[in-house]
């Protein structure tokens, strides 16, 4: 007996990841690969200053004294004034939004605005906060903005693409993955999430595309193995959805909707056993994740399938 089931959905996925302060400068497309290896959200921590570019900056202040004749006592040192900058706040802001205090984070990212109104990675980092509060229009905003002042501003289209595609404006998400792939042909990311605004608008072939796009630039996108086996699965490719669910749970142990798939996946190709070791796994891991929804699906699926 065949049983209906939905696959765990394919969605773009929203991680944050912090880099430690430094000057502004253009990244190269290499670079951009490198550091957007394995995020589709990225919080920037760069300096607003037109500095060349170090590795670290420190981010307090050191305070000076005038020293007299050599008596041997030190002069006191007296603290000197300083009037706060633009990338004060900015950090600020950063270490404000690692703490979940967001509208924290927005006020200091109001503040480095106010101050250098020219400054793309504190409107970058102020859309990712909206985003992160709901407030998808407002990010869009700031994408726009920090897309004005640096028109190459990779990340920012594809934050972009992800506001869009959360507001089901499809066609304009597509528009920023496009942009995103010109400026650097290499960005995974960006083949990833127009993959799956594809498959959202019924385009399983270009989806499978792009899919195949980023899996060629990080053989180790384990999502991208899933979503593919998505629409592959939904094309009516079983075998070729399995090798792919094969592949993502080789990456990542812990895909629960990985398993959960591959599972349905072996019950449509008649491995009842495989399927019911796959399903429970997935419930195990859900329950692990303290996902209670879908641990209860997963469960009811098997129950199904046992009778």
């Amino acid at each position: 007996m065949k049983f209906y089931y939905s696959l765990a959905p394919a969605l773009i996925g929203v991680s944050i990841a912090f880099v430690q302060p430094q000057n502004a400068f253009a990244l190269s497309s290499a670079e951009v690969a490198k550091v957007a290896k394995a995020i589709t959200v990225e919080i920037d921590n760069y300096d607003s200053s037109g500095t060349e570019a170090t590795k670290r900056v420190n981010t307090f202040l050191k305070l000076s004294a005038k020293t007299g004749a050599d008596v041997g006592v030190s002069t006191p040192k007296i603290p000197t004034a300083t009037v706060p900058k633009a990338n004060d706040f900015y950090i600020q802001a950063g270490d404000k939004y690692k703490k979940g205090d967001l509208q924290g984070a927005i006020t200091d990212y109001n503040q480095a605005i106010k101050i250098n109104p020219n400054y793309a990675q504190a409107y970058y980092n102020r859309g990712v906060v909206r985003s992160a509060s709901g407030d998808l229009q407002g990010a869009i905003t700031d994408y726009n903005q920090a897309i004005k002042i640096n028109p190459n501003y990779a990340n920012a289209y594809n934050n972009r693409g992800n506001a869009r595609f959360d507001l089901r404006d499809l066609q304009g998400a597509i528009a920023d993955y496009n942009q995103v792939i010109k400026i650097n042909p290499n960005f995974a990311q960006a083949y990833y999430n127009r993959g799956i605004v594809r498959s959202a608008s019924g385009d399983l072939q270009g989806a499978i595309t792009d899919y195949n796009q980023a899996i060629k630039i990080n053989p180790n996108y384990g999502d991208a193995y899933y979503n593919r086996g998505n629409a592959r699965y939904n094309l009516a490719d079983l075998q070729a959805a399995l090798t792919d669910y094969n592949q993502a749970i080789k990456i990542n142990p812990n895909l629960a909707n990985a398993y959960y798939n591959r599972g349905a996946t072996r019950s449509d190709l008649g491995d009842l056993q495989g399927a019911l070791a796959d399903l429970q796994k997935a419930a195990n891991l859900y329950q692990k994740q303290g996902n209670k929804n879908s641990y209860q699906e997963v469960m009811e699926l098997i129950q199904k399938l046992q009778q």
